[in-house]
């Protein structure tokens, strides 16, 4: 029975992970995400090395050379904001395919770091399972120092 149970459990682990990996692959541009900038107008950065990225709720400056994103835009409505309140959060983050893996962060880059993985688009404002299940890539995740009183986090 034991046997069981851990390879059922495995089964939805491994499920879970490759859900992830298939899910969040992100447009490389902006004009597909301009409805989440303001006024429409895509937010320009001086930094050379960096990679858009167009998820379906939000989106990503990525600084490559850092391997951390610059800044994240959304636009939330009330019903997004109330829809979140019913979805479930994973907490499993993943690396977005999108990405070449030499310009990717990793979890591995978090293992005894000191460091936290945060949200630059925080996995609370989506309201559809897509969208929290993209909010957990690893480009929306700035390093963050846990406080006593919150977590800090470090956006370029």
């Amino acid at each position: 029975m034991i046997y069981f149970v851990r390879e059922i459990l495995l089964l939805i682990a491994f499920t879970v992970v490759f859900t992830h990996s298939v899910m969040a692959q992100a447009s490389n541009d902006f004009v597909k995400c301009l409805d989440k900038f303001p006024f429409n107008e895509e937010v320009k950065s001086n930094v050379t090395t960096t990679q858009h990225l167009c998820y379906k709720s939000f989106a990503i400056l990525y600084s490559q050379e850092n391997k951390t994103p610059i800044f994240s835009v959304e636009k939330l409505t009330k019903s997004s904001v109330e829809a979140s309140w019913l979805q479930r959060r994973d907490g499993h983050f993943y690396v977005d395919k999108a990405i070449p893996s030499w310009y990717s962060s990793s979890p591995k880059d978090y293992f005894n770091s000191g460091f936290d993985k945060g949200h630059a688009t925080p996995a609370s404002d989506m309201g559809e399972p897509e969208s929290m299940a993209e909010s957990f890539v690893l480009t929306d995740c700035p390093p963050c120092v846990n406080t006593k009183r919150r977590l800090e986090c470090f956006l370029l």
